[in-house]
Order: structure tokens, then C-alpha cells, then sequence
């Protein structure tokens, strides 16, 4: 309700000034419909892309769901994202959306959503490193630009790290046995496990993570 209510007060600041709507309404007259129509198509590839992508990563957990079904989560979960400032409202709309319709597969939802997001924070650090690399001379020739370049770099390294080493350490021989929530964290380690046991899926997943972005 905070969200909505600071989305609807930004929504009226925006939109309460005469001059403001004259300067709307002047720039969507004077736009080429052309352009916007192929932009249309191009972001519904991306949302397409998407909703592929979190059917793959469903399978890998043993979660069926329909593709029109997918496809509407998805939707609902952009929707919610459109509206409320930040990502995280539209993942916790797709995932009660999901539980409603898998409720005893709850972990291996919620997992599958989190690997959506992991597959999206893997591409962009590829990317970043790609730009950074063909690029360095051109980040680096000023200062301002360097110490946010090497910055950015060391923030996206540091997390790609931290993925890789909970990938590679969770498993049920790997905490105590009186570890407080143990058995959540080793179920959470059984599936994440489960990706790691279908590479191809996951190589699959995430060229399809870089072509969207590319085409985003």
C-alpha cells in the first residue's frame, strides 16, 4: 500500500501540471507510430523470452504449469512491476500466483524465480565484462569514469563469487547437524542441486537471458 501510494503521488505530480499534459500530449502526436509499434514488438519478445526461460527453470524443479499459464504470471508479475516502484513486488505476485497453483512445491517456486534472477545477474556481469574489456581505454582515460568502472566491476565479480561458492558448498554434509533452519537450508541445497544436474537447460536458460537483454 506504501508502494501504491507513492507511485499514485508521483503518478499526480507528474500529471496534475497543464503545461506538463500540453508537453505529453504534443510529444505522443509528434511521435513515429512506425517506431513505436516495432518497440512494442521488440519488448513482447523480451516478456516472451522470459516466460520460456521460467518454464525451463520450472521443469528443472518438477513444477508444471501451463504455458498460457506461465505466460499470464509473468504478465500479471510485469504488471505489478509497472505499477509499483522496484522489481521485487512483481516476483512476490508471480510467486503467490504460483503457490496457488502448486502449494506443496513452495521452496521449488520460490528457488525458481531466485535462479531467474541469478541467470539475469549472471548475463549482465557477462556483458558488463564484455563492454569492459573492449572498452577499458575509453572507461578509464578519466578518473571519474575509472573509479566507478573498476567499482562496478568489483560489486559484479564479488556477487558472481558468492553465487558460485553457494552453488558449490550447499549440500547436507555441509552444516551441522544442529544448525538452526538446517533442513530448510539443505532442501534449498537438494534444489539447488538439481540445476546443477541439468547443465544444458541452465546453458540454454541463459543464452536465451542474453538474447533478451539484447533485444531489451
Amino acid at each position: 500500500m506504501l508502494q501504491l501510494l507513492v507511485t499514485a503521488a508521483g503518478i499526480y505530480y507528474v500529471f496534475h501540471d497543464p503545461q506538463k499534459q500540453a508537453e505529453i500530449a504534443h510529444a505522443l502526436r509528434g511521435a513515429d507510430w512506425r517506431w513505436l509499434a516495432l518497440s512494442w514488438l521488440v519488448y513482447g519478445a523480451v516478456e516472451a523470452l522470459a516466460t520460456v526461460r521460467w518454464q525451463m527453470l520450472l521443469r528443472v524443479q518438477g513444477i508444471i504449469v501451463s504455458w498460457g499459464r506461465a505466460g499470464m504470471m509473468v504478465t500479471v508479475g510485469l504488471f505489478s512491476n509497472m505499477l509499483l516502484p522496484g522489481l521485487v513486488g512483481g516476483d512476490a505476485i508471480r510467486l503467490y500466483l504460483l503457490c496457488q497453483k502448486v502449494p506443496r512445491k513452495k521452496l521449488r517456486g520460490t528457488l525458481s524465480v531466485a535462479m531467474d534472477r541469478l541467470l539475469g545477474l549472471a548475463s549482465l556481469v557477462v556483458l558488463a565484462a564484455m563492454v569492459g574489456l573492449v572498452r577499458f581505454r575509453w572507461l578509464n582515460h578519466a578518473a571519474r569514469t575509472a573509479h566507478i568502472t573498476y567499482l562496478a566491476l568489483a560489486i559484479l565479480g564479488g556477487v558472481t563469487l558468492g553465487a558460485l561458492l553457494v552453488f558449490g558448498v550447499m549440500g547436507p554434509r555441509t552444516f551441522p547437524g544442529r544448525l538452526p533452519f538446517r533442513h530448510g537450508i539443505v532442501q534449498i541445497g537438494k534444489a539447488l542441486r538439481l540445476y546443477r544436474e541439468h547443465p544444458m537447460i541452465i546453458v540454454s536458460a541463459f543464452l536465451l537471458t542474453i538474447l533478451s537483454h539484447l533485444a531489451y
